[in-house]
């Protein structure tokens, strides 16, 4: 402990208080508010940021490309607007006998052209209607689908 000579000649044990130290014990009150708070805040942001670290962590990501993709192959079903989606160029592929095909299945060929649709997946969307088909007609009509359909 230190010992401090006070203004009326007697020993102190504070410190004799200047015109600085007396402003920051007046404020001081206030200084340890904001610094609990400040305090506070720190601690919820390590928090949260542990939680949204652990919460990653703990759920792996789902396509939503694939997930979309399958949903509207599903309703395409449901609706009877069965397709194969394809994927061209500029100019849109037309294969000699491709009509024939359609009509015995009931199943028209999308193409998209150069431009994609963004959150599709093709191969997947592709995958679900070979699937209904397969339950549908068996595998005899993978003898005759177009060589470009993509994911069957």
């Amino acid at each position: 402990m230190s010992i401090w000579s006070c203004n009326s000649g007697s020993i102190c044990s504070t410190p004799p208080l200047n015109a600085s130290t007396q402003r920051l014990q007046s404020t001081s009150p206030l200084n340890a508010k904001l610094l609990n708070m400040f305090k506070n805040i720190l601690i919820l942001a390590a928090l949260l940021s542990a939680f949204n670290i652990l919460q990653a962590k703990s759920n792996p990501r789902i396509d939503t490309a694939k997930h979309h993709s399958i949903l509207l192959a599903k309703m395409d079903i449901g609706r009877k607007q069965i397709k194969f989606l394809l994927r061209g160029g500029i100019v849109s592929t037309h294969v000699k006998g491709q009509e024939v095909f359609e009509e015995k299945f009931g199943i028209t060929y999308a193409d998209f052209g150069c431009i994609m649709p963004v959150n599709l997946s093709i191969a997947d969307y592709n995958k679900t209607i070979a699937s209904y088909l397969d339950q549908r007609y068996g595998k005899s009509w993978r003898k005759e689908v177009r060589k470009d359909v993509i994911g069957i």
